[in-house]
């Protein structure tokens, strides 16, 4: 769902990533996306323990870092991160904790 995949995502890329540099100099918007991230970190985490990972909580912050970063990257360059390549890099990073 984080990733930058289709026209509908893509655009929820850029929404969220104008969000975060909206909440840098903005302390209710800094709350407010502390709040969502956290949350949503700690739904993978748990996610991550329940597959039996060891380091749940760093196996999660890899993969909450690269969905972002690469919805991110891919929402300002879609040529140079295509759907298939953001897929192929999320599964490699799945099979690598043994998640896939």
């Amino acid at each position: 769902q984080g990733l930058a995949l289709d026209a509908e995502t893509t655009a929820e890329s850029v929404v969220w990533t104008g969000f975060l540099a909206a909440a840098v100099a903005d302390d209710d918007l800094e709350r407010l996306h502390r709040a969502n991230n956290r949350a949503w970190r700690e739904r993978i985490t748990r996610l991550v323990s329940a597959a039996g990972v060891d380091r749940a909580e760093t196996v999660a912050l890899a993969l909450v870092s690269l969905v972002e970063g690469a919805a991110a990257l891919a929402s300002a360059d879609p040529d140079a991160y295509p759907a298939p390549v953001q897929e192929a890099v999320l599964d490699a990073t799945l099979a690598a904790f043994s998640l896939a």
